[in-house]
This record gives structure tokens, C-alpha cells and sequence, in this order.
């Protein structure tokens, strides 16, 4: 506690800082202490409510896997005519790759086989690859509580329903 005291005082001494306590919440990731178990768990619940939202799914029904097997993504389901192409024009489909891109990367690492299966169409992604993001925000929807806890046990880090 001194030398976290130390640093805290050095770096008011250089820049204009307050100390609000233990932070709660950071770039859209609750964080979950319990000092007693040695845990921290972070989590992106409101995130990921609030991406459902964004993307009309908050009311889908939920599934359980990241993405099904019946998604055979690839490059023939590409749009190619020109009508195709521009009706897949509107559809938020790299809004929403970069949405779960972030989740990914910060508390989901369950996503990352889906989210890179599903990124590899964002120059020119059809119907089907449209459909299997959903698939993925309805996996989200299922796994909502779904985060990563750090322990100091031998455990290490683990992905855990909250």
C-alpha cells in the first residue's frame, strides 16, 4: 500500500489528477472485484445489450453455439451482380464485425474462431454471411454474463459465466 501511496503522490505532483477509488467500469468493461477470492472478472454485459440494440437483436431468441455448422461461409456466397452488391450495401455488416471484433479482443476470447471466419467477407459479404452475425449476436445474447476471471490461484485466467 506505501508504494502504490508513493506512485499516487508522485504522479500528483506531475499531472492533475483525482483518486475516485476502485474503478468500476472502463471502455464499456465491468470490472468484478472480490479481494477475498484473489479475483478479478471482467465482463461486457451492457456492451453487448447495447450492440443487440444497435443491431435489432435484443428480442432474437438466443443460441447456444458461436456459430452453427450450416454456415458454410465462402466466397461463392459473395454477392455478384450489381443489384446483389447494392442491396448488401445498407446492411451494417462491417459495423458489426467491429463491434464483436472488440468483444473479442477484450473479454470474449470464445467469439475469436467465429468473429475471424466472419470478418474474411467484410469487403463483400452476402446474404448468408449477413445471417451468420446475427447467429453470432444471438450466441452473445445466450452467453450475456459470459467473462473473463483472473485469479491468483493456479487457475490463471479463465472464461466464466458471471
Amino acid at each position: 500500500m506505501s508504494a502504490i501511496n508513493h506512485v499516487r503522490s508522485f504522479l500528483s505532483s506531475k499531472f492533475d489528477m483525482k483518486f475516485l477509488g476502485d474503478a468500476k467500469k472502463i471502455l464499456g468493461m465491468n470490472i468484478i472485484r472480490n479481494r477475498g477470492n484473489s479475483t478479478i472478472c471482467l465482463n461486457q454485459t451492457s456492451y453487448i445489450e447495447k450492440v443487440l440494440n444497435k443491431f435489432g437483436m435484443a428480442s432474437a431468441t438466443a443460441v447456444n453455439v458461436p456459430l452453427a455448422a450450416h454456415f458454410m461461409l465462402n466466397k461463392e456466397q459473395c454477392p455478384k451482380s450489381e443489384t446483389d452488391i447494392n442491396s448488401m450495401r445498407n446492411v451494417p455488416y462491417s459495423n458489426a464485425i467491429g463491434s464483436v471484433m472488440y468483444m473479442m479482443v477484450s473479454t470474449r476470447p470464445d467469439i475469436a474462431y467465429s468473429v475471424s471466419c466472419l470478418s474474411r467477407y467484410m469487403a463483400n459479404p452476402g446474404v448468408v454471411h449477413w445471417n451468420a452475425v446475427k447467429w453470432l449476436l444471438r450466441y452473445l445474447k445466450h452467453s450475456l454474463n459470459y467473462g473473463l476471471m483472473f485469479s491468483k490461484c493456479d487457475k490463471g485466467v479463465e472464461l466464466t459465466a458471471m
